[in-house]
């Protein structure tokens, strides 16, 4: 499979506080670990990036929560540019390069593995 770009729709449930985000389309992701990156207060022009590697042995969906980021995926002949925010998630194979460039202090984002490291 590919990589790819969603945005959760918000439904507004009647008589219950909040808005619900959701996607059916994890049925065939099998998440075992879960983590998440948030509190940037080092941020800056030479500290901004995440990933810097390969995932050899897990497939992830990455779930921006809060601020703004930029996925870029590398894959032999094939690469991806990603600008998200806010409710926007990406499908993330495994044997991709994957950075992740911060571009808000305010950023938040948590990450589904299907597998455990």
């Amino acid at each position: 499979m590919l990589p790819y770009k969603k945005t959760l729709k918000p439904i507004k449930t009647e008589n219950k506080c909040g808005l619900l985000y959701f996607d059916n389309l994890w049925d065939q992701f099998d998440t075992k670990r879960i983590f998440y990156i948030s509190d940037i207060d080092d941020l800056d022009e030479t500290n901004n990036t995440r990933g810097k590697h390969i995932n050899y042995d897990c497939n992830e969906i990455l779930v921006v929560q809060k601020g703004l980021i930029t996925v870029n995926l590398k894959k032999d002949d094939q690469s991806y540019t990603f600008d998200c925010k806010k409710n926007d998630y990406i499908y993330i194979p495994k044997y991709y390069y994957l950075e992740i460039i911060i571009k808000s202090k305010d950023t938040c984002y948590f990450v589904l593995c299907d597998n455990i490291r």
